[in-house]
């Protein structure tokens, strides 16, 4: 039976532990703090094979912060005979080959396997690394199980064939699914064997599959073509409140439902009952932080309820304020619902963090403009604008694939391509020249032009800031009689705010 060692990679990695220190101590680099939370798909791919082998969970940015890295990487080395490595965002491409390099390089013979949504976009081209053995696309639960069972039995690489495996040897396409997503277990906080911090929002999952909405940029609409699943499916509300009340047993203070049940046709209904169910268990007076995700649409009696089971914040993606955008982009939302659900969740006492991009196909000075007064008017509403980043054009979206019909070229196409994302230093950092990680061009909307409107757009929102905060003071006594032990300057960090916008990824 083989010991089996999920691993969560730190962003920068590649560039040595001096840099990755650097990072992590930087008041700006908070993304890479913060990308030390593990992907829920594989929090639940282990917890899903640890009734059949020896698992553990390791986040080595927590253990770096920890100052444990060394001891942690023994551990890894000498106690476990098979790695798998979160690869489920761009920015962490470099940094998991680095480490999958260090892990052939001491032990050749121990599978190393990668997951996530980058590597299943990618999987192809991935799996020919000679530090990668297998790539799994898509939900991964059964592919590993099988691949475990078939290393047990002694099966080579070259012979295995199983849906959603993808060797040198044989791709093996899309994979099986668990077709009752209620019986993909909850995920066991006890396999990680790295702190699980508490001041970083652990993310609960409570949807998987294709989302119904069809935004013309996004790759949530297109997960069916490279994880497996077409059809969008929710978790019962009692199977997320198991997963909430087992968080807390293990000391999580803050949780962040990260994910796009917002978007199920059935959303409204099932958010309300999730809600009630946190309130009535009495589990939300437990956690100092609650905080939700959604496009514009939450209804003022969604968010009474939310306010009643003591959550704080909901991140808003509001990303333009340009009507035109909005509807060439199949964006869910009108300008006018955007300002409602925002004026509603602030005279309800929940704060309203909202998120922007630039960089629209198609966009224009005009599409700018108005985005800049859509933003200021968010703010009047009761909205506190936390990011702009520029557009990232993606393989699979209706963008990428339909570059003449949005008058763009896209500049990247290979995994490697996409890998500059992870390739940042320190003077982009602080500098943020961005030039470098501009995926696209268009008509009328050069590198530049792109480059210029995310400036143009964070120096707005610094501008707006102190009425921000001015607005923010009316819901502040709500939230500290609610969150006691909760620090001010992490609900309200409006410095932190104004550095974020200072950059486009930090």
């Amino acid at each position: 039976m083989q010991n089996v060692a999920f691993i969560q990679v730190p962003r920068g990695f590649h560039k040595g532990l001096e840099y990755v220190d650097w990072l992590i101590n930087h008041p700006r680099a908070t993304m890479v703090r913060d990308g030390g939370t593990i992907g829920y798909g594989m929090l639940h791919l282990a917890t899903y094979i640890s009734n059949k082998y020896e698992t553990a969970i390791f986040s080595l940015t927590s253990a770096l912060i920890e100052n444990n890295f060394r001891q942690i990487l023994n551990d890894i080395l000498l106690n476990y005979d098979v790695y798998c490595l979160q690869l489920n965002w761009m920015l962490e491409s470099k940094s998991t080959l680095r480490f999958a390099k260090l892990l052939k390089a001491t032990y050749p013979d121990k599978p190393v396997i990668v997951g996530g949504t980058n590597a299943s976009i990618f999987a192809d081209q991935i799996v020919h690394y000679p530090e990668i053995d297998v790539v799994i696309r898509g939900e991964a639960e059964i592919p590993l199980e099988k691949l475990l069972l078939a290393i047990d039995n002694g099966s080579s690489l070259y012979d295995i064939k199983i849906p959603g495996v993808v060797t040198k040897y044989h791709d093996g396409g899309l994979p099986e699914l668990i077709d009752d997503v209620n019986k993909i277990p909850i995920y066991d906080p006890g396999l990680l064997k790295t702190r699980m911090a508490s001041s970083i929002p652990i993310a609960v999952n409570r949807v998987r599959g294709r989302c119904p909405f069809n935004c013309t940029y996004c790759l949530g609409c297109k997960l069916d073509r490279f994880h497996g699943r077409s059809e969008f499916k929710l978790m019962d509300t009692d199977w997320v409140i198991d997963q909430i009340r087992l968080l807390k047993e293990h000391g999580a203070n803050h949780i962040y439902f990260q994910d796009e049940a917002w978007a199920a046709s059935n959303a409204e209904e099932h958010l309300l009952e999730i809600a009630q169910k946190i309130n009535k268990s009495g589990l939300g007076n437990q956690f100092e932080l609650i905080r939700d995700n959604a496009a514009p649409i939450f209804s003022r009696d969604l968010l009474q309820e939310m306010v009643k089971a003591n959550y704080s914040f909901v991140d808003f993606g509001c990303e333009t304020g340009s009507p035109k955008l909005l509807k060439a982009h199949k964006r869910p939302y009108t300008v006018e619902q955007m300002l409602k659900s925002i004026r509603d969740a602030y005279e309800c006492g929940i704060v309203a963090d909202t998120w922007w991009m630039s960089g629209f196909p198609m966009e224009t000075e005009e599409d700018i403009a108005v985005t800049e007064e859509v933003i200021r008017k968010t703010v009047e509403a009761g909205g506190k604008p936390r990011w702009v980043t520029p557009t990232v054009i993606f393989p699979y979206t209706d963008c990428y694939e339909n570059q003449d019909d949005f008058e763009i070229q896209v500049l990247l196409s290979s995994f490697e391509d996409y890998a500059v994302y992870s390739d940042f230093n320190a003077d982009e950092i602080l500098s943020g020249n961005l030039k470098t990680y501009i995926s696209h061009y268009g008509k009328n909307l050069s590198k530049d032009q792109i480059e210029n409107n995310t400036d143009r757009l964070r120096n707005q929102i610094k501008e707006l800031l102190p009425l921000a905060e001015k607005k923010m003071e009316s819901i502040r006594g709500l939230i500290t009689t609610n969150y006691p032990s909760l620090s001010l300057s992490n609900v309200y960090n409006f410095e932190k705010v104004s550095m974020l916008m200072e950059t486009s990824f930090f």
